[in-house]
């Protein structure tokens, strides 16, 4: 994995592949970073089902205040640990190793809310309304934040859901990013 914009740019980190582990292609990040832009500076952002973390290693290169990433698998969660250490980032960085939608709750409980969450869970599983049903439930974006959701192309998701208005999809080979904003 290579990252693609900001401050780090071209740091590389090697991840051994796995069939669990389906990383975010080069080009679907740089369109993510280019439509978040001008809200990543000075934000705090959630990625969940972060696998490599590459979609919040490329917020927080790119000015994200804080970054906390949430993954249930214990080996990727120590890589990510290692990486943030690398790039001496560990004080605006969080790893929660956890089953992602208990760790929603329990940062709901805490109070926490992000201007923007990255979520990519595994493809095809129905684990994406879920997310999206979770997300009403626990309030943990602020107003007129961001939710990007990565999925299967497909996978097709409402256009709203409550307070979440889809404002845009696009794909990328198999992939289908989808971004919602949050307008209570």
């Amino acid at each position: 994995m290579k990252i693609l914009t900001g401050q780090f740019k071209g740091r590389k980190f090697p991840f051994k592949p796995t069939s669990a582990l389906r990383p975010t292609s080069d080009k679907a990040r740089k369109a993510m970073i280019d439509f978040f832009c001008p809200a990543i500076p000075g934000a705090h952002v959630l990625d969940l089902y972060c696998g490599t973390g590459a979609l919040g290693l490329e917020a927080m290169s790119s000015g994200a205040e804080t970054v906390t990433f949430v993954e249930k698998d214990r080996l990727l969660c120590q890589r990510l640990k290692q990486i943030l250490k690398q790039l001496d980032s560990e004080e605006n960085a969080e790893v929660l190793c956890g089953e992602v939608l208990r760790e929603m709750a329990a940062l709901t409980r805490k109070g926490r809310s992000f201007e923007i969450i990255f979520a990519d869970p595994p493809y095809e599983k129905g684990i994406t309304q879920k997310l999206l049903e979770r997300f009403v439930e626990h309030p943990l974006l602020k107003p007129q934040g961001w939710l990007l959701l990565e999925t299967s192309k497909r996978e097709e998701l409402p256009v709203s859901v409550e307070d979440f208005k889809q404002v845009s999809t696009r794909l990328y080979g198999d992939t289908r990013m989808t971004y919602f904003r949050y307008l209570p």
